[in-house]
């Protein structure tokens, strides 16, 4: 039998808060990804997910993938340190968030 956990937050007031210490996040599009910065963010963000479908790629099927017509990849920076990325296809008028997630740190 599983074991269930249930969990509250509870806030009383609005003194409660405390602040996230703040980092400046800079978000960039990135231009042109190489396959080896591509295969490293993802995974960098889809390790601990065992996100595994793309690891067995070569590098002309990373360069395949990523120069396809309306793909963008997306990648926030604290600290000049990627914090993750957004991979993103644009067909027609509608885009597609492909692959999405922050590392841990």
């Amino acid at each position: 039998m599983a074991l269930s956990v249930l969990t509250y937050l509870e806030q009383h007031s609005p003194d409660d808060i405390v602040p996230a210490r703040e980092q400046p996040i800079e978000i960039r599009r990135v231009g042109e990804v190489s396959p080896e910065f591509a295969r490293y963010l993802y995974t960098a963000v889809g390790g601990d997910w065992h996100r595994i479908g793309k690891l067995g790629w070569n590098w002309d099927q990373w360069v395949a993938w990523l120069s396809r017509p309306g793909f963008e990849t997306y990648v926030p920076w604290v600290g000049g340190v990627p914090a993750g990325y957004v991979a993103l296809r644009g067909v027609g008028s509608e885009v597609e968030i492909e692959n999405f997630g922050l590392l841990k740190a």
